[in-house]
């Protein structure tokens, strides 16, 4: 009982994780996952319910105040991480570092189109199935 009771964290760590593995592969049986899920987080639940004193002791340690600053850290890196991602993917922007502006319009071509009256019209020729001609179009 007591190897149990000192497993149950792993037990319902493993049952979450098999949750998010069965929503990915089956998911239109969600009432599996979610009785997984549920059966894991009442694990876990068991398991600092029966284990409460010893992990009141654990959390005193400078170890612990160590790590967890550290975990918190970690957390705020990988959140900056992901808004910076979200910002960047919704605001596309270019830049030609090339020191001879390889990849840019010079100034006659930009004078040249703002000068037409009339639209311009590109044509572009792909291979079937090339993953750029989506973006081209767009």
């Amino acid at each position: 009982m007591k190897k149990i009771k000192n497993s149950l964290n792993y037990i319902g760590l493993a049952l979450v994780g098999l949750s998010l593995v069965s929503i990915k592969i089956w998911p239109y049986r969600k009432a599996a996952a979610l009785i997984l899920a549920f059966l894991g987080l009442a694990a876990i639940a068991a398991y600092i319910i029966f284990n409460l004193s010893a992990l009141k002791k654990s959390f005193k340690r400078k170890s612990f105040l160590y790590s967890s600053n550290l975990f918190l850290i970690i957390i705020l890196v990988l959140a900056i991480l992901v808004i910076a991602n979200y910002i960047l993917s919704k605001h596309h922007y270019r830049v030609d570092f090339t020191q001879s502006k390889t990849h840019s319009l010079n100034d006659q071509s930009i004078k040249v189109l703002k000068g037409l009256k009339n639209d311009v019209t590109v044509k572009c020729f792909f291979r079937e199935g090339n993953m750029s001609r989506a973006t081209m179009e767009n």
